[in-house]
């Protein structure tokens, strides 16, 4: 079956910090993260803060994803970056 050959060729990684658990489903080939999702059992700020990470780090790599910095996350939720 052709679906699940290509389901194989991926891989899930999970990373947790203290209240959130981040799931990212990266190519190996590239280490691109194509998709993420998220559980976090913080109020809603945190979930904010998740939602916003979890959107920027969609299709970067790996190590872009981890240049991503707590301030950078804090300028885009604010309602006037500046």
């Amino acid at each position: 079956m052709m679906l699940s050959s290509i389901a194989l060729s991926f891989r899930l990684v999970d990373a947790k910090e203290s209240s959130l658990k981040v799931y990212l489903m990266v190519d190996p080939e590239c280490d691109k993260i194509l998709e993420t999702r998220f559980f976090t059992y913080g109020g809603p700020i945190f979930t904010a803060l998740a939602d916003t990470f979890c959107k920027k780090i969609q299709m970067v790599t790996i190590e872009e994803a981890c240049a991503i910095t707590a301030e950078s996350l804090e300028q885009e939720l604010r309602d006037n970056p500046d």
